[in-house]
């Protein structure tokens, strides 16, 4: 072989070793936006579905939203999950805190990147059912 030859055969395996690189971190950067983008989706309705149980909690008492006074063990049936917790395709959901004003379910998502992975975090208010989501990343250890 003629060096010509053999600095071609280098420069093609540089090339392709670099795509092949370029390829698994757009893969990888791909993977943890779909994950997050699917956590903040659950995360949603989650939310939407305590609201429409306080809801109906307060017409069930023909009351407003303000006296409605939510039971945690209620709550988790009322979502189908089996503790205080569920684990889905897009993460771990659980109930940080419930009171008489407001549910607070924090989400963590399986995808990580950096060392961090999403974070959501969800609370519905009383008695106006207002929805806030807080989507961050979280140093995962």
């Amino acid at each position: 072989m003629e060096a010509q030859q053999i600095l071609l055969l280098i420069l093609s395996i540089i090339i392709i070793g670099t795509t092949i690189i370029v390829g698994i971190t757009l893969y990888k950067d791909q993977a943890y936006t779909a994950n997050k983008t699917a956590l903040v989706a659950e995360a949603k309705n989650f939310g939407k579905r305590i609201t429409k149980y306080c809801q109906d909690l307060a017409s069930l008492k023909n009351d407003n939203l303000q006296s409605a006074s939510v039971d945690t063990t209620k709550l988790i049936k009322y979502l189908g999950w089996e503790g205080n917790f569920i684990k889905t395709e897009a993460g771990t959901f659980n109930i940080t805190a419930v009171s008489d004003s407001s549910v607070i379910i924090t989400g963590y998502a399986k995808a990580k990147k950096n060392g961090k992975s999403p974070k959501v975090i969800v609370t519905v208010t009383f008695p106006e059912g207002k929805m806030d989501l807080v989507e961050s990343d979280s140093v995962t250890k």
